[in-house]
């Protein structure tokens, strides 16, 4: 066996769990570990579990009480995020039969095995998914999103298949999600950062500023006013139960599959404004630093009409425009201020640091843009 994790409890239960689903020895069994965002409040770990005959992605999931961010929160708000927080939202949502909604060109992967050792905790073992990590094409973004519009013509509001959906889907009023999220996560700590005149005078921001216009900032602190107005006008527009986190590292490509999307970490669990999906995938990537911002206004039309194809579709003709209204609503609200990176801000100011942030601002300034003269909530735009 090749052991690339610290000796733990969990490591031995992997290796013999795995070795009996295989049939197989534990020493022929190899665990690596697999990178993932602090941020992710239910996270506790993810595996690459390799068996001579088969791979598993096994992923740790736990109740928000036990994420070490939750004490970063401000006090006040720890206990209700804990207690709010979907954490088994992804296995909710496999149980509730959503495998049987996709549409052609998009499956769930395959899940193997469950383990609950208490209330607060799963393992989940998912079937490893070989995608080769190569920069996405034009026509695969397309493919995504007209994959993306039929799902959500599947499950708008008011389809029959969303009677099986977890019951949080239900319970929850439309907009629910996104509204929280802009609402706790950056309107009440992001936007209070980013006001602060220190850190605009910080030495990371003035040297990316000086790359990418000082107007970007002012723009961002205009869009902070309006948040509520957008949030209110995405819940007047066709509502659907989106994916919510369709970046492009959770629709895997499958080498075996050609033209396939395998969707996994479901998210943003309420009904929302259609074409929202639309905005973590052209965000994705660019967020991970694995694509340039500039393909944005490039990609931006093609997808929106590429996603509107979808639902047309499937029986829904809800049309390009409100999916270009919930689109960019949906990512003004969910990635502008959000896209700033304040842990650059640490340490001694360096090049890399300074780039990382005018990238991350010429980001900001083509979602910005996106607005342009859609008076969304009835401001003509950012410049005023």
């Amino acid at each position: 066996m090749t052991e690339t994790l610290p000796r733990d409890s969990r490591l031995d239960g992997i290796v013999h769990t795995a070795a009996g689903l295989a049939g197989c020895r534990p020493a022929d069994v190899v665990v690596r570990p697999v990178p993932y965002a602090f941020g992710s409040p239910a996270t506790a770990g993810i595996w690459q579990v390799c068996a001579p005959d088969r791979q598993w992605c096994v992923k740790a999931i736990q109740h928000p009480r036990h994420w070490p961010g939750l004490q970063l929160m401000p006090p006040e708000l720890q206990e209700g995020f804990a207690a709010e927080f979907p954490w088994r939202f992804e296995l909710d949502m496999e149980e509730s039969g959503i495998a049987a909604v996709m549409p052609p060109g998009l499956r769930t992967a395959r899940l193997d095995r469950v383990e609950t050792p208490d209330d607060e905790h799963a393992t989940l073992w998912w079937e490893w998914i070989d995608d080769d990590g190569s920069a996405w094409t034009r026509a695969q973004y397309l493919d995504a999103a007209r994959a993306l519009g039929r799902l959500a013509a599947r499950r708008r509001e008011g389809a029959p298949a969303n009677a099986a959906l977890p019951g949080l889907c239900l319970r929850v009023p439309r907009g629910f999600a996104l509204r929280m999220y802009a609402e706790r996560r950056t309107l009440w700590t992001t936007v209070p950062v980013l006001r602060d005149p220190g850190v605009r005078a910080h030495p990371v921001v003035q040297a990316a500023l000086a790359e990418t216009g000082p107007g970007v900032w002012d723009d961002m602190l205009v869009l902070a006013s309006r948040i509520p107005s957008l949030l209110d006008a995405l819940d007047g527009l066709p509502q659907t139960f989106a994916h919510g986190d369709a970046s492009p590292q959770n629709l895997l490509r499958p080498s075996a599959e050609p033209g396939t999307f395998v969707a996994i970490d479901w998210g943003f669990g309420s009904l929302l404004a259609v074409g929202f999906d639309l905005g973590q995938l052209l965000v994705g990537l660019v967020h991970a630093g694995l694509a340039p911002a500039s393909q944005l206004p490039e990609l931006a039309d093609d997808v929106v009409a590429a996603y509107a194809e979808g639902c047309s579709l499937e029986g829904w003709d809800v049309g390009a425009d409100p999916v270009r209204r919930g689109f960019v609503g949906s990512v003004l609200c969910r990635s502008v201020l959000d896209s700033v990176p304040l842990d650059a801000l640490e340490g001694e100011p360096d090049a890399a640091r300074t780039e990382l942030m005018a990238e991350r601002l010429r980001l900001c300034r083509a979602l910005l843009d996106l607005d342009g003269d859609l008076d969304l909530d009835g401001d003509l735009g950012l410049e005023g």
